[in-house]
């Protein structure tokens, strides 16, 4: 793979914030610039479409406020 993001130690060098000089950005770059690029292709094709190409309604949730579950849910995996 041409940018090694998927090299473990690329990753973990990435995950260590709080280690001294071992702290990697160039993951967050990478994934900046994925969803710089996937972002406005989302609001063009996805929210524009009423129906998928198959004739399927999409599925997304109508719900746009957090609930407390939401929130604090993930913090009891």
């Amino acid at each position: 793979v041409i940018s090694e993001m998927v090299n473990p130690q690329r990753v973990l060098a990435f995950l260590s914030i709080f280690s001294r000089g071992k702290w990697d950005p160039t993951l967050m770059f990478v994934m900046g610039g994925a969803i710089a690029v996937c972002l406005p292709l989302f609001q063009l094709v996805i929210l524009k479409m009423p129906k998928s190409r198959l004739g399927f309604p999409m599925g997304l949730p109508k719900k746009t406020s957090l609930d407390w579950e939401v929130v604090v849910g993930p913090s009891f995996l």
